[in-house]
């Protein structure tokens, strides 16, 4: 593959494109390339960047782009969308957010990356990474933890509770013993207490549930892409409905009665969704009023 690569680096037209990039002279259009050649000018363009990001305009054409691109660059992955109509579905929508965070995750590395998605998956809002920071957790043999804080610390992150782990994103309480799934991990851990000290953490077998092997430590990173605090989302519930309360009087006041009504219905409607699944989903279109 080098090989094809560089003989496109031996084109006037390829240089000439490598130029003006090299001198901030964007953007730079390159026509007349069938959809495979355009992969190996994108590779080609950008072999020496440690993070590339492709945009195109369907799923479809993503992962075929993504298919294309994998000949020259292995770490490519492609990036979804939310989907609109299945994200809260529960098994399709996990996925998605699985798929999304290996890929923050990766960033959060330092681990260089080519980044495969659609203009929708672009426009997703996303928190900087600092509030990922904010929620990593450490656990260490020997620490105090508190179940009852480290229960709530977890379903803020994204975590849920559930009576046997099997799946990342989950965890289980019995009694002095944890088990949890990390996110992007390759196995669930269980984590055994002597009052309120770590005694024991050890790697687990998700379908049998028998220890694999005692390990010192575990990082346990959100398991959602949005973490908000209690306080915060309520403050940021009041805010929005504030807003759109007076927002809707100005509406009726000047005589638009039907945008009115519209408003009107969209704020309970998300004030019914914060309320049933406690501020957790649906936050993506007014994530200014949480950070």
């Amino acid at each position: 593959m080098d090989a094809l690569l560089s003989a496109l680096g031996e084109t006037q037209d390829f240089v000439g494109c490598g130029i003006a990039i090299d001198k901030g002279e964007t953007p730079v259009a390159v026509v007349g390339c069938s959809d495979t050649q355009k992969s190996q000018v994108i590779a080609a363009l950008f072999d020496k960047a440690d993070y590339r990001l492709v945009i195109t305009y369907d799923e479809v054409r993503a992962r075929e782009i993504t298919q294309d691109l994998v000949m020259y660059d292995p770490e490519v992955i492609y990036y979804p969308a939310k989907d609109l109509i299945f994200f809260s579905a529960d098994v399709h929508g996990r996925a998605i957010t699985q798929e999304r965070l290996a890929i923050i995750k990766r960033l959060r590395d330092g681990v260089p990356t080519t980044i495969v998605t659609t203009v929708d998956g672009g426009m997703d809002a996303c928190l900087p990474f600092s509030y990922y920071e904010r929620y990593d957790t450490t656990l260490n043999v020997g620490d105090t933890l508190d179940l009852k804080e480290f229960g709530e610390l977890l379903t803020e992150m994204g975590y849920e509770h559930v009576a046997q782990v099997t799946s990342e994103g989950e965890f289980s309480v019995r009694g002095g013993i944890v088990d949890i799934y990390p996110e992007a991990e390759e196995t669930p851990y269980r984590i055994e207490l002597w009052d309120d000290e770590i005694d024991s953490i050890r790697s687990i077998d998700a379908e049998s549930q028998r220890s694999i092997e005692q390990v010192s430590h575990v990082k346990i990173t959100p398991a959602t892409e949005i973490m908000i605090s209690k306080e915060d989302a309520l403050k940021g519930l009041h805010t929005i409905m504030q807003e759109g309360q007076e927002r809707v009087r100005l509406l009726k006041k000047n005589g638009s009665a039907e945008a009115a009504g519209r408003l009107k219905n969209n704020l309970d409607s998300f004030k019914d969704s914060f309320d049933v699944y406690h501020g957790l989903v649906n936050l993506e279109s007014y994530i200014r009023y949480f950070v």
